[in-house]
């Protein structure tokens, strides 16, 4: 048989307001460029959005490269899906993580990023299995920002599956051998549902 696993590589975008301004960036982008050396600095306060493992190494890698950083987690400090030891490395590092907030509107002044509205809002998921904030009526919290790095998920490029593969919700529905709905095909990773480590 063959067996099919991919990474993620659709970026998830946060759907508000001035998310397409100068200043937000996908943070696994971010990583990237400074991984192969194009990029090396960066000054001023960013927001990381996003309470995963990649939030955490996009937190410290900007606050490595001279920024102020805070991390805004949709979810509580002991639900978020780092590994608790990445949340310490970059509490230790000098990050600061506002837990339970979501991101209400992106604040933009000259087509740039200036900030950022959070409000508390609790996690919610919709019946297509989306992750979304749901917002509380209490005070938003308004932060300055000179970058925004999203880092709240990607979904899996199936562009790249031979066609006739049957998907639900942008992946593949597997057995819990890894058995696809065609013959001698096994998927597993990012293009399936359920756990994505292989």
């Amino acid at each position: 048989g063959e067996f099919l696993m991919r990474s993620s590589h659709a970026h998830l975008r946060l759907g508000v307001a001035g998310e397409a301004s100068q200043g937000v960036y996908d943070g696994l982008a971010f990583l990237q460029g400074v991984n192969s050396g194009r990029r090396s600095r960066l000054g001023g306060h960013v927001v990381v959005v996003g309470g995963s493992s990649t939030a955490m190494d996009i937190a410290r890698t900007a606050r490595r490269l001279g920024a102020t950083v805070t991390v805004a987690a949709l979810e509580a400090r002991e639900a978020m899906p780092a590994l608790a030891e990445e949340v310490e490395q970059a509490l230790a590092e000098g990050v600061e993580i506002v837990n339970e907030v979501g991101v209400e509107d992106i604040l933009v002044q000259k087509g740039k990023v200036a900030g950022v509205r959070l409000r508390p809002a609790r996690l919610a998921v919709t019946e297509s299995g989306a992750i979304q904030p749901r917002f509380s009526e209490e005070s938003p919290i308004i932060l300055e920002a000179h970058a925004l790095l999203l880092a709240v998920g990607q979904l899996p490029d199936l562009t790249l599956l031979p066609p006739g593969f049957s998907t639900e919700r942008g992946q593949l529905p597997v057995a819990e051998d890894g058995a696809t709905d065609r013959p001698r095909f096994f998927a597993g990773g990012d293009f399936t549902q359920g756990p994505r480590s292989v």
